[in-house]
């Protein structure tokens, strides 16, 4: 499989979360030729900074074709664009409002989930013209609490903000799910639980299908989340 798919996700995007089999997203080479291979056509494809931040960019294809997007999240309201992130262990999450026809992607390590980044994606959809209540959102795979060891001021800080229900403390010791913090700030944005779809592969497990900097000790290659309007 090259990549996962939400069947919440609406028809009006072309979207997923690629595996080992597509591919190293680090390669600038890797999504134009899945997509020369599916018969999908785009002008430019968008790749934010990620430097664990909580900036959003918006792209558009008239852009300068050199600009960086420093950002961890970016919209567009442009078919031609295709929005990225990579990710290897931190949370990608694809946001969809097929009635403005807004669309975004973004990328939140436990920084960013802090800061609930997700929150502010809503936000800055609203003020394009979005409505919660329209928006569909998809986490994909990250570390999961089965894997992710969390202790010291960053488990106070996230007990803190997100509550008891995001760290397991089934075993010796706390673990964090980053996926179910996200999902908090999703619900507190105004995102409808039932839209949205939340993965529950873990990233450190899946050996076979996606890469782990947390199992590997190093990045050896990350997967490519991707969203375009049709």
């Amino acid at each position: 499989m090259t990549s996962f798919v939400s069947d919440l996700m609406p028809q009006s995007v072309i979207h997923g979360f690629g595996t080992q089999s597509l591919g190293d997203g680090r390669d600038d080479a890797v999504l134009p030729s899945f997509f020369e291979k599916k018969g999908v056509g785009f002008k430019r494809i968008i790749r934010p900074s990620q430097y664990h931040s909580t900036n959003i960019c918006i792209a558009h294809v008239h852009d300068y074709e050199q600009q960086e997007y420093k950002a961890d999240g970016v919209i567009t309201t442009d078919p031609e664009v295709v929005l990225t992130v990579l990710s290897a262990d931190c949370v990608p999450i694809i946001y969809v409002d097929p009635i403005a026809r807004i669309i975004g992607i973004s990328h939140q390590g436990w920084k960013g989930t802090l800061d609930k980044l997700p929150s502010k994606m809503i936000q800055k959809m609203k003020e394009l013209g979005s409505n919660p209540e329209d928006i569909s959102c998809t986490i994909g795979p990250s570390i999961q609490d089965c894997c992710y060891e969390i202790w010291g001021e960053r488990e106070v800080l996230f007990d803190y903000i997100f509550g008891e229900k995001v760290i397991n403390n089934e075993k010796s010791h706390k673990t964090l799910s980053l996926s179910k913090a996200n999902y908090q700030s999703l619900i507190q944005a105004g995102i409808p639980k039932e839209h949205i779809d939340m993965s529950a592969l873990c990233t450190s497990c899946e050996s076979d299908r996606l890469w782990s900097y947390q199992r590997e000790g190093q990045i050896n290659g990350e997967m490519i989340s991707y969203v375009m309007l049709k």
